[in-house]
């Protein structure tokens, strides 16, 4: 699934999802997780996407995009973010909320800490759809890292990161829910590291039960870098 997660530089202001979500229903034939800052982003991609579905009611019936908003740990989320939950579940449009903790600064250490912290954030989140329109499509999101204590920098990608998304993901099997997960390396260019941690992590997403995968194209150092001729790799690997 393709997700804005590396934002043009020469695109800002308060229009940019809407402005990337025009680009993505335009030009991609990728099924889309498309990001919105509150209810006024989110009314914009919806109305776009009605447009391309023919209607409200056959966007209900088969949606060509779904949502997400993303916790703040520990155990937070935004107003904003609770507007785009809502807001999708009415609409009949599938969401997830992202509760990306970095173990060692926004979660504990503790493997077992981190998934039990971001897995309450989750289910908060599957009640709020819930209370807003019942039986509404809700995804678990399974996403997290480390920070660096040396340096401060998240890590995306290591055996410990896997461990914690692997376990995100078991977490999501037990409560019958989808389940999205990522594929990531921190890798800074084109090549052997980028290749094989791409290899690794989306073979742990997909042997972990995970139901959509993004990243899986180019999302590389930190998730702040996109490179195309490693896009170019990454498909042939996945």
């Amino acid at each position: 699934i393709l997700i804005n997660i590396v934002e043009p530089a020469d695109m800002s202001g308060e229009n940019l999802y809407p402005e990337i979500a025009a680009l993505l229903f335009s030009y991609s034939s990728k099924p889309l997780l498309l990001q919105a800052n509150g209810e006024k982003d989110l009314k914009r991609i919806i109305r776009m996407a009605e447009l391309f579905a023919g209607g409200k009611e056959e966007l209900r019936q088969h949606p060509v995009f779904m949502t997400g908003t993303n916790a703040e740990p520990p155990l937070s989320i935004t107003k904003a973010g609770t507007e785009v939950l809502i807001g999708a579940a009415r609409a009949g449009v599938p969401v997830a909320i992202g509760a990306y903790l970095m173990a060692g600064a926004t979660g504990p250490v503790n493997l077992a800490a981190s998934i039990a912290q971001r897995t309450a954030t989750v289910l908060c989140g599957l009640v709020l759809t819930q209370a807003a329109r019942p039986g509404s499509s809700y995804l678990l999101s399974s996403p997290s890292g480390q920070r660096d204590l040396r340096t401060g920098d998240v890590v995306t990608m290591s055996p410990q990161t896997m461990l914690l998304i692997a376990g995100s993901m078991q977490m999501g099997q037990h409560y019958g829910l989808l389940i999205k997960s990522l594929s990531a390396t921190e890798a800074k260019a084109p090549g052997a590291q980028a290749s094989g941690e791409r290899f690794f992590s989306l073979a742990v997403a997909i042997m972990a039960g995970a139901n959509l995968v993004h990243g899986t194209t180019s999302e590389m150092s930190g998730m702040e870098l996109a490179d195309f001729a490693q896009c170019v790799i990454d498909n042939e690997i996945a």
